[in-house]
């Protein structure tokens, strides 16, 4: 209990109960509801995954001003929905845990639901795969073009995501994707910067750093779910090899969504 004061404390929000019903009856009880799907009460805990847009619900019953507010913020943000109703709320996951939604009203009824956020994994495999190096030196083009295909991701390896959070987790890469028995453990973040957003795959005791060109993850069922990176290592190859004439090292790659 401690826990959810404290919360309402120092991340609560406000917002008018849009109802008719002006009783200040303590029996009133605040209740949940799935907001695209009218008449359906949230009774069991909501499960949801780590990646997604978020899920909105509706809350009735009580009066006067709801205080809202998650019981760990680490693990969801709540925020209102007022372009959709004016009691609406969406949740949006943040990482995999287990938490709650508070309400209260100005009548100190409350109400709770119950979140769980579980890790979303995504299978997937190299469906295009391309590498461009342009160096004046033959023999420093052959030693760049053989330490890229023992670096960069290739037909016919495939990756599985497991996410944690909406941006991290871990992942297994395997070099060839009818042999499930050979991969590397390892780790992924996806991290936003000035100049764009940026992959970074940790495995087999190596980081490779990924621009991420497009992606289409955690969208609505039956979307094609896929990733294009591109890895431009131009700039470090010039100071590896800089007599060497060095003009382009590009990698790109294209992971597509295996079925499960």
């Amino acid at each position: 209990m401690k826990k959810i004061i404290y919360t309402l404390l120092f991340f609560a929000a406000l917002f008018t109960l849009n109802s008719c019903n002006e009783s200040k009856n303590k029996d009133d009880v605040i209740k949940f509801y799935d907001l695209e799907n009218p008449g359906k009460e949230l009774t069991n805990t909501v499960i949801l995954p780590v990646v997604g847009e978020g899920y909105d619900i509706d809350i009735q019953g009580g009066s006067g001003t709801y205080t809202y507010g998650a019981q760990d913020v680490d693990i969801i943000k709540v925020a209102r929905r007022t372009e959709l109703s004016g009691t609406a709320l969406r949740i949006t996951p943040l990482k995999e845990g287990n938490t709650s939604v508070f309400v209260m009203d100005s009548d100190m009824n409350s109400g709770r639901l119950f979140i769980s956020i579980t890790a979303y994994t995504l299978k997937t495999a190299v469906s295009e795969d391309n590498l461009e190096v342009d160096v004046t030196d033959p023999s420093v083009k052959t030693l760049i073009e053989t330490e890229m295909e023992s670096l960069r991701l290739k037909m016919p390896m495939a990756v599985t995501f497991k996410y944690k959070t909406e941006k991290s987790g871990t992942l297994e890469v395997f070099p060839d994707k009818s042999d499930a028995d050979i991969k590397y453990d390892g780790t992924f973040e996806m991290r936003t910067v000035i100049g764009g957003t940026f992959f970074d795959m940790t495995y087999n005791g190596k980081m490779h750093t990924y621009n991420v060109t497009w992606q289409n993850i955690g969208n609505a069922e039956g979307d094609d779910v896929r990733i294009v990176l591109e890895a431009d290592l131009t700039d470090m190859y010039q100071t590896q090899y800089p007599a060497a004439g060095v003009q382009k090292v590009i990698a790109t790659v294209r992971l597509d969504q295996l079925d499960n």
